[in-house]
């Protein structure tokens, strides 16, 4: 593997390793990049001009914000636009005198993922934002709320995020290399977790982006230290909740919009109902990807709704899930098929030990709402971690035209 390699760079930091950390002033100018992006929000200069090794949380106590707030039943109204009081600042460390704290407003400002300039927030137009931010010396926590036009505009903000961070592994600035790359997470909600860093060194900005309704949450931790994704999972498991209020129908136990449950007489897809095939698709920053596909193959309609894992069978047993996708409810009708984005990250990207590579003989995935499992043909991706989930699944999609 490269010493140049993001990911063998989080390896060694804090374990010895040669590192090189990103000059103070090289983060100031990626701060400042990212800052002149922001042409809707304002705020939060120059607390954050410098970034440095990120503080594990559990060296804090959390800020004392009270009673945290229960999350609201459906009204059967989706919000119209963001509370004032709309609960962003869950979870935040109490930096004392070294931090500083901005909102939750709308003129609170922080950094947003542009992969090579493409800017998925800002793909279709917001009818509301909030932020909030969590600044300390050597370390930013900030959080951004955006409401969109409607559910399908906040899918789509989420798969230009996908899109985005695929086709852009790497980007010049000035004379580093920046990076980004994909990461696992499973925060129980639509999401897409992603890293920028920078090569040969070890700053950058974990993402999390989190769909509930028509609303979209993302969290970002910054610092000379890329956070692990579970650091902003445990945040988006606290907000996430909240964000019902964003959809009509409120959420079910999985967190899945109930607004298009079918109806009480459709019944949910099973195997048996459902022909499967597997098509390749392009590799980018390490990952390889590969469509999934259940065709309705029965004379009736079925429908899919909720969880959704993706476990490599492989020659030594079956490996961990990579994840938990969350399925919005719909109904497949007779001769349509649905699909679901497949991110196979290399397993080479990670340390021998940890991974524990071995041959993959299938996918074993749940189809969403029956429980059913299914193998399904791998697509040439042969060889998966069997200690860690390296393989992960998006959320299943209704494709209009039949397939195979």
């Amino acid at each position: 593997m490269s010493d140049r390699d993001p990911l063998d760079q989080l390896a060694r930091f804090g374990s010895g390793g040669p590192v090189s950390p990103l000059p103070p002033a090289e983060v100031r100018r990626l701060g400042d990049r990212r800052r002149a992006r922001r042409t809707a929000l304002t705020g939060v200069a120059g607390a954050v001009a410098v970034l440095a090794v990120v503080v594990p949380a559990g060296l804090h106590a959390l800020r004392d914000a009270g009673p945290a707030p229960t999350p609201p039943t459906s009204s059967g109204t989706a919000a119209a636009s963001i509370p004032d009081d709309f609960p962003l600042g869950l979870g935040a460390q109490d930096y004392g005198s070294d931090g500083h704290v901005e909102g939750p407003g709308r003129d609170v400002a922080g950094p947003t993922p542009t992969p090579c300039d493409a800017d998925p927030l800002g793909s279709s137009p917001s009818t509301d934002r909030l932020g909030f931010a969590n600044i300390a010396v050597e370390f930013e926590d900030y959080r951004h709320l955006s409401l969109y036009e409607d559910e399908q505009a906040a899918r789509e903000v989420m798969q230009a995020a996908r899109d985005a961070v695929a086709a852009c592994p790497t980007e010049a600035f000035d004379s580093m290399t920046l990076t980004w790359w994909s990461r696992t997470a499973d925060t129980g909600y639509e999401s897409q977790t992603f890293s920028q860093g920078v090569r040969n060194a070890i700053g950058g900005t974990t993402y999390q982006l989190t769909r509930v309704g028509r609303a979209v949450l993302t969290v970002a931790f910054s610092g000379e230290g890329v956070a692990a994704p579970r650091e902003l999972t445990a945040i988006t498991r606290q907000i996430a909740p909240h964000m019902c209020v964003f959809t009509a129908g409120g959420c079910d136990a999985s967190g899945a919009s109930t607004t298009a449950t079918p109806t009480a007489t459709t019944p949910d897809c099973l195997r048996a109902d459902l022909s499967v095939s597997t098509v390749p698709l392009d590799s980018a920053a390490g990952s390889a990807y590969a469509e999934v596909r259940f065709t309705n193959t029965s004379g009736h309609p079925c429908a899919l709704h909720g969880t959704t894992t993706l476990r490599a069978v492989t020659a030594i047993g079956l490996g961990p899930g990579g994840n938990t996708a969350t399925t919005e409810a719909f109904t497949l009708p007779p001769g349509t098929y649905a699909a679901a984005t497949v991110r196979d990250t290399n397993p080479d990207n990670f340390p021998a030990a940890e991974c524990t590579p071995s041959t993959v003989v299938a996918w074993r995935i749940t189809i969403p709402g029956s429980g059913d499992t299914t193998d399904v043909d791998p697509a040439g991706h042969d060889t998966a971690c069997t200690e860690i989930g390296n393989v992960s699944i998006d959320p299943w999609r209704l494709v209009a035209d039949g397939g195979t």
